[in-house]
């Protein structure tokens, strides 16, 4: 017997497919884990859907908000995306797909729809008294979490953030911040493991 579903899939660059989701021929003693694949997608799907409008609203309601308060909120409400995305790659491919599903290119512009909702993921993870230091903003943020050798090291990352926030170094590609980071970054890239 052969059991087949066609569904409609949007990818993260909002083209529509139609596709043969799964054509198995169950008497062939398929591997249950193609089904469980299948299955977990699907669900993941029913998710992403289920987050979307009240992550729409959010970012509707918060235009005028503080930019470093809006998205560290953001961030928390994408924590979700750890209950269905294992890896990076699986991660990023979850927000381009709920970020496709909420439409809103008013609200959030499109080069900033890749990596403002990954970085406000990373910021949520960070404890909120670090994130709000004195003197940091969205842009310091943004910054440091390009940076992803420096984000998993929670040593040198506190450090980064302590000092720009102490000597209120400033943010952008003129600021002192992003040289100090690519130095850091440098320095760790060069370490021994």
């Amino acid at each position: 017997m052969v059991r087949r579903r066609k569904i409609k899939y949007v990818n993260g660059a909002g083209r529509t497919h139609t596709l043969d989701a799964i054509k198995i021929d169950v008497s062939s003693g398929v591997d249950d884990q193609v089904i469980d694949e299948y299955l977990d997608a699907s669900e993941d799907d029913k998710i992403i859907k289920s987050k979307a409008p009240d992550i729409r609203r959010y970012l509707e309601q918060t235009e005028k908000m503080n930019s470093l308060e809006r998205y560290y909120e953001l961030g928390r409400m994408l924590q979700f995306i750890d209950e269905i995305s294992t890896n990076d790659e699986d991660r990023k491919q979850t927000l381009k797909r709920l970020f496709h599903d909420l439409k809103i290119r008013k609200t959030l512009a499109k080069d900033r729809l890749d990596r403002y909702p990954e970085r406000a993921y990373m910021l949520a993870k960070l404890p909120k008294e670090l994130v709000f230091l004195p003197g940091l903003t969205w842009s310091h943020w943004f910054d440091i979490l390009e940076y992803p050798h420096i984000f998993q090291n929670r040593v040198v990352l506190e450090n980064i953030a302590r000092r720009c926030s102490d000597e209120r170094w400033a943010s952008g590609k003129t600021g002192r911040l992003r040289g100090e980071i690519q130095k850091v970054n440098s320095s760790l890239n060069s370490a021994p493991s």
